[in-house]
């Protein structure tokens, strides 16, 4: 894997917390208005219907451990998506994607659990993050509430997603396409108990319409294809630094929602840009190094 490949990879998945993050304020906004659970089964059923026409072409057979793995992934990221938006009806675009952020330590003391070791420059870029998410939280929290709670439980969510997605994206014969709509067919299956018992009162508000469209073609959809494509270039930490981008996304964008930025968060913002770059930079003195000996 050459580090030009590193850095092609790392700047397509920010693609991913870019458009995430212009959907954390649309998410906050729909979700006064309705039921978290219906908001996203209408955005996994926007997503399946715009995936399945890729996916029946390229075909649907799966083996049947490549299935169940990834409707697994499929589960944690419905899980992810609802944690987030009950999350979001109680506490800011911002604080909810510092808990988001944490997954990145989460599968940090995985791989240093399971591997027995971590690349210096993962070490480095998540002690970084960290440092940036605490910066951008005003080096306080706003009582740990049942927001946080929501919080923490998507960011296992995503932990749990990326560790799985990083074994299955390996997998060349594989088509991406496929991979993805089996992870939103687990997750629009599960997610369909909520307008059936909650029933689909606000979701045709326009600013309701157009967070569930958003979210289903770019949030879900298109995101999900980018990570099942891109992610076997980069380490499960490596990705899971970049997602916590949509903290910065999140912040700038939550100004166009009247939420304010303090000078905290603009040097968290810096923190955290340079925490993506750390491992490819050590790895390309590590290079230079050998070089030279």
């Amino acid at each position: 894997m050459s580090h030009f490949t590193d850095w092609k990879a790392i700047g397509i998945m920010l693609l991913i917390p870019l458009i995430w993050g212009i959907g954390f304020p649309l998410t906050h906004n729909a979700v006064s208005d309705v039921e978290p659970g219906v908001y996203i089964f209408g955005r996994y059923l926007i997503a399946l219907l715009v995936i399945t026409p890729f996916a029946l072409k390229a075909g649907i057979r799966v083996s049947t451990k490549t299935l169940i793995a990834s409707m697994a992934i499929g589960i944690m990221q419905m899980g992810s998506a609802f944690f987030q938006a009950k999350a979001l009806q109680t506490i800011s675009s911002a604080e909810t994607a510092f808990c988001v952020c944490l997954s990145a330590a989460i599968i940090a003391v995985y791989e240093f659990c399971y591997y027995r070791r971590i690349p210096a420059g993962d070490a480095i870029a998540v002690v970084l993050s960290l440092l940036g998410v605490t910066l951008m939280s005003g080096l306080h929290l706003n009582g740990l509430g049942i927001g946080y709670m929501y919080g923490l439980m998507a960011a296992f969510c995503i932990s749990a997603a990326i560790i799985i997605t990083g074994f299955l994206s390996r997998l060349l014969d594989v088509s991406r396409f496929t991979l993805v709509f089996w992870q939103l067919l687990a997750g629009t299956l599960i997610m369909s108990y909520w307008p059936v018992a909650h029933g689909v009162s606000g979701m045709f508000k326009m600013h309701v319409i157009v967070a569930v469209l958003f979210a289903g073609v770019f949030v879900s959809a298109v995101c999900l294809f980018i990570q099942v494509t891109w992610q076997r270039r980069i380490t499960d930490t490596q990705t899971a630094l970049i997602f916590n981008m949509d903290l910065v996304f999140a912040s700038l964008f939550g100004l166009i929602n009247g939420e304010s930025i303090s000078v905290w968060q603009a040097s968290g913002c810096l923190m955290m840009m340079l925490a993506i770059s750390a491992t490819p930079v050590m790895q390309m003195l590590s290079k230079n190094k050998m070089s030279v000996q």
